[in-house]
């Protein structure tokens, strides 16, 4: 796996015999440590959030892609708590490999070390964007053409009609079927557009 850079700046991660990525420009190209670039939010870091992370990194990996996500959550309670076990059991019926989780809570530090910042719903969206403001944070990317926060279904492919992943915690094991599908669509729809927005960035 490698690196581009462009004038020294870490960009996108990608294998370069990936043919999706046929980049007509010499970069700087060496090995370094894989970093999550991008954090899903929700509320507490145990369901919505860390679904979103391991489904990004996965389809990540199976793209030949380095670019890794991470995630947190707005409130403190479920800090240092493992995934809920409905969610993780959703991603290992998926076909998902599921490792340790611990939840954390957002700071500014994820905000400066991320280059997108993404809501599982509006509320999350709202409180993320005030918290920018708050703590006078930078509201834009260098890496990529799209703001720093942005809700996570605006990047589904087959349900134009839903913007939020419900909370599927005080559901069952159906809710937390569709939230994991929505994720998947939301997902797929985001990376593919990190990888064209980053292209038009370097072009």
């Amino acid at each position: 796996m490698f690196a581009v850079h462009l004038k020294t700046k870490q960009f996108l991660f990608c294998n370069l015999a990936n043919k999706h990525f046929e980049l007509k420009y010499k970069y700087k190209v060496q090995n370094i440590p894989e970093k999550p670039k991008v954090c899903f939010v929700c509320s507490g870091n145990i369901c919505r959030s860390p679904t979103a992370e391991v489904v990004f990194n996965a389809m990540s990996r199976n793209q030949n892609l380095a670019l890794r996500s991470d995630s947190a959550g707005l409130e403190s309670y479920h800090i240092g708590q493992d995934m809920d076990k409905r969610a993780r059991k959703a991603l290992e019926k998926g076909g998902y490999s599921v490792g340790q989780h611990s939840a954390k809570q957002i700071d500014s530090n994820i905000f400066i070390n991320r280059e997108i910042v993404i809501a599982l719903d509006r509320t999350h969206e709202k409180y993320l964007s005030k918290f920018i403001d708050q703590h006078s944070l930078d509201s834009h990317n260098s890496m990529f053409a799209l703001p720093k926060v942005s809700l996570l279904m605006t990047y589904s492919q087959s349900f134009p009609n839903i913007d939020e992943v419900p909370d599927p915690y005080y559901g069952d094991s159906r809710d937390f079927q569709y939230a994991l599908s929505l994720i998947e669509d939301a997902c797929n729809g985001l990376l593919q557009n990190l990888t064209t927005t980053f292209l038009k960035n370097i072009n």
